[in-house]
């Protein structure tokens, strides 16, 4: 069971992705048509915090080292160069 910081946090995290989904729809305004709004809703909620973990990951290079140690424990042992 999660505790009251967890809960939280977790408020605050969708409160933003509200936020942001609606600011990205009125961004689309009236040109587009309630397919377009949903995407462009989507998209501004969600970017911004997967390019945020994308670029925290990518800070530390012992992410890319156990990437590529997976990406080989897979291949070394199937292939043979």
């Amino acid at each position: 069971m999660p505790n009251q910081t967890d809960r939280i946090l977790l408020a605050a995290d969708m409160a933003g992705t509200l936020v942001f989904a609606v600011e990205g729809a009125l961004a689309g305004g009236g040109s587009l048509d309630l397919l377009g709004v949903m995407v462009l809703a989507f998209a501004t909620a969600l970017g911004g915090g997967i390019v945020r973990d994308v670029l925290a990951a990518l800070r530390s290079w012992w992410y890319a080292a156990v990437a590529f140690a997976g990406g080989a424990i897979y291949i070394l042992p199937c292939r043979t160069f």
